[in-house]
């Protein structure tokens, strides 16, 4: 264990000469070193460590939670009590130069359509920022899932920014699955050319989470490419020829979609929000009132350009970032996010 200052963003104070930690939002930091760590998985990342922001029961100590540690008189400027998620689709052009972006001390405008709409946290003991899901519905039709006789066998969600997929209770898997997927599309260059399975003809999934409906659809949750149809053996290239047709028009597009095995206090109807809907949606954790919003993502040559580092620093507005009631000034820690699935 270790003991350090830690401050998100960058310090644009310094510049002016007012010191190096002026106007940031610091905190002193009991910190888990590791001198030793096996190859797999850490040999694979690129990032330098992990910066924890679940709620405070998931530290080890309240000395190890960064926004603990701000709340009792760490070396902060004036701040929300929140920060928000922006990740970037990976698959363009567009989304690549943009990459993600954490905002500390509260949210960036520019990312998102629309006022935003909260969800509250419940269970907050957990040390999750997690929500009650209090249905689901496949093009419009509610899925018994979801249907409580009492709050013990309610459904919840857990926001996860390290899950590639939806997260689904093991057990209702198999119906989601079979209920989302699809024939594929027909590819726009041919038999040359794999289909792209978000431009799939398929069902909007709908999850009513308090005040807000999170509506995903083919381009949210399905896998880019398609699977093969199961198809019988050949016994000469013509018969070959015939079978391989016959498999590319019926490929069937899947939806990313993970098993959730977790018995309780957090299961059995537990699921996982993973990419599928922090890509459609930008999100905002208020930590002091234990709610999270939500507001539709906006595209990336839509959002807000990333500064140049060598231009003299630019403030927006108070009103640029929300809270008429909070003119604080909000600093973005900007990342860039990888996320690989294994096979």
């Amino acid at each position: 264990f270790a003991r350090d200052t830690v401050c998100a963003g960058a310090a644009p104070a310094a510049r002016r000469g007012r010191g190096p930690n002026a106007s940031r939002m610091c905190a002193q930091l009991s910190v888990v070193m590791a001198v030793e760590m096996s190859a797999q998985p850490f040999k694979s990342f690129s990032f330098d460590g992990l910066f924890g922001l679940g709620l405070s029961s998931l530290a080890l100590s309240p000395q190890f939670s960064f926004f603990e540690q701000l709340a009792a008189g760490g070396r902060a400027a004036p701040m929300l009590p929140q920060f928000a998620i922006y990740l970037a689709r990976g698959d363009t052009t567009a989304a690549a130069s943009a990459a993600g972006e954490i905002a500390i001390g509260g949210r960036n405008a520019a990312r998102f359509e629309g006022p935003l709409a909260w969800a509250p946290v419940v269970a907050p003991q957990q040390g999750f920022w997690q929500v009650e899901v209090q249905a689901i519905r496949i093009d419009g039709v509610e899925l018994p899932t979801c249907k409580a006789k009492g709050k013990k066998d309610g459904c919840r969600a857990i926001l996860d920014t390290g899950t590639s997929h939806l997260g689904i209770p093991k057990r209702h898997i198999s119906s989601f699955t079979e209920q989302l997927s699809a024939l594929a599309p027909p590819s726009p260059g041919g038999a040359e050319e794999a289909a792209d399975c978000r431009q799939a003809t398929a069902p909007t999934l709908s999850i009513d989470i308090g005040s807000v409906t999170i509506e995903l659809q083919p381009e949210d949750y399905m896998r880019p490419d398609p699977l093969a149809a199961t198809t019988p053996k050949a016994s000469s290239r013509k018969e070959l020829a015939n079978v391989a047709a016959t498999a590319g028009q019926n490929s069937m597009c899947k939806p990313r979609l993970m098993p959730v095995s977790l018995q309780a206090p957090l299961g059995p109807n537990l699921f996982i929000l993973g990419e599928p809907v922090l890509q459609r949606y930008y999100t905002v954790y208020d930590w002091k009132a234990q709610r999270v919003g939500f507001g539709k993502a906006k595209a990336p040559e839509a959002a807000l350009a990333l500064p140049d580092p060598a231009a003299p620093p630019e403030y927006p507005g108070d009103e640029a970032f929300g809270d008429d009631d909070h003119p604080e000034m909000v600093i973005l820690m900007q990342v860039t996010l990888t996320l690989k699935l294994a096979a």
